[in-house]
């Protein structure tokens, strides 16, 4: 007699259970030859990356952290091959009547896949390099104060090449790697553009520009303010002053330098409003004590970020106005302008914030000021 009625929870499949799941899993790679090969290879393969990376962080070594990185990507393959390995043995069902066979053939295909993007990227290495006919090393602060011998050494018998941003004089260090080559090393200097001039776009002429000044980033125990005095000197002369804003890279914390280690901060660069806020701070410092202000709030500065990039941004605006102003990204430096002339004026309304410029009132019949 068949039943009257059917218990649907007797017949209902287990649960997915993920630890009984991987637990099958590694019974099936320790039950292959093949597989337990490839599995015991990815776990020395992946090992040797970790002991790699954490020690090429540890001793701030680029060349050990960009191989691990490569051991990694090898992990990827032998992931890969892995995985296809167990799948190639799962037994035929509905929806695969042959198997699982062809598994290995498209972890084979992945892997040349991976293949191909590596070499895409050591072929335009190769290109890059031979664009410009030499071998391109990024020499960053340590390798060319520290290594200036170095990069010397054979300057007499072939060339070497110091590529640099900006002015090409514009650092130290690059001079001093002319006071070296003076010795014996005959040498050229092709000139660059760089922000001290490009900073004429704004609408501001560079013979009205006085001394150059560097705002740094404050901390909770350093807060200089010898910038500002050069600025206020600046004005009392009539003249404008571009302010070259601080920028962290490659920077070591005090307690890192006192430890002995290599370990770097992420980079920083200083904006136009943090440039802004700092100078507001010293101002009202300064006016709580009394003293005569060069600078004020309502002074009309130029903000500009990326200069000679497609997405340059300059804006005109009062200090006040410039500390919630978003330029984007860096480099960005600050004008702090002196006296005005009128085409400068007309220029300057071309990105002047909202009542930027009400505050300019007339020295006399051909000059402004704010």
């Amino acid at each position: 007699m068949l039943p009257l009625s059917i218990k649907d929870d007797e017949y209902k499949p287990a649960k997915f259970n993920l630890l009984l799941k991987m637990s099958g899993w590694f019974r099936s790679i320790l039950a292959d030859k093949t597989s337990r090969n490839l599995f015991f290879f990815l776990c020395l393969n992946l090992s040797f990356a970790f002991v790699e990376l954490t020690y090429g962080i540890w001793s701030n070594s680029l060349g050990l952290i960009s191989d691990s990185f490569h051991m990694f990507f090898d992990c990827t393959a032998l992931l890969a091959g892995l995985a296809a390995s167990v799948i190639s043995r799962w037994r035929s069902n509905d929806s695969f009547s042959y198997g699982y066979v062809r598994a290995e053939v498209l972890a084979g295909f992945v892997n040349g896949l991976f293949l191909i993007f590596t070499a895409f990227f050591i072929f335009s290495e190769g290109v890059e390099e031979e664009f410009y006919g030499k071998e391109l090393l990024l020499a960053d602060r340590d390798m060319v104060e520290q290594g200036a011998d170095d990069i010397l050494k054979d300057a007499d018998v072939t060339d070497v090449a110091f590529l640099v941003v900006g002015d090409p004089f514009g650092a130290t260090t690059h001079s001093d790697l002319v006071l070296r080559a003076v010795n014996g090393i005959p040498y050229r200097v092709i000139h660059n553009a760089s922000v001290l001039n490009a900073v004429g776009c704004c609408g501001l002429q560079l013979y009205n520009f006085g001394e150059t000044v560097s705002l740094v980033f404050w901390t909770d125990s350093w807060r200089p303010e010898s910038f500002y005095d050069k600025i206020c000197k600046n004005r009392n002369a009539g003249l404008h002053t571009l302010c070259l804003l601080d920028i962290k890279v490659k920077e070591q914390s005090v307690e890192n330098m006192m430890r002995g280690k290599k370990i770097y901060e992420p980079p920083r660069f200083m904006t136009v409003a943090q440039a802004a806020d700092q100078l507001i701070q010293i101002i009202e410092r300064r006016r709580g004590e009394g003293a005569e202000l060069g600078v004020t709030e309502d002074t009309v500065c130029v903000g500009v970020a990326r200069l000679g990039a497609e997405d340059q941004m300059i804006r005109t605006a009062t200090l006040r106005q410039l500390v919630s102003c978003d330029l984007g990204g860096p480099l960005h430096s600050l004008v702090v302008t002196g006296r005005l002339h009128p085409l400068e004026v007309d220029m300057l309304r071309v990105n002047e914030e909202p009542n930027a410029l009400t505050h300019l009132h007339m020295v006399d019949s051909s000059t402004y000021c704010s």
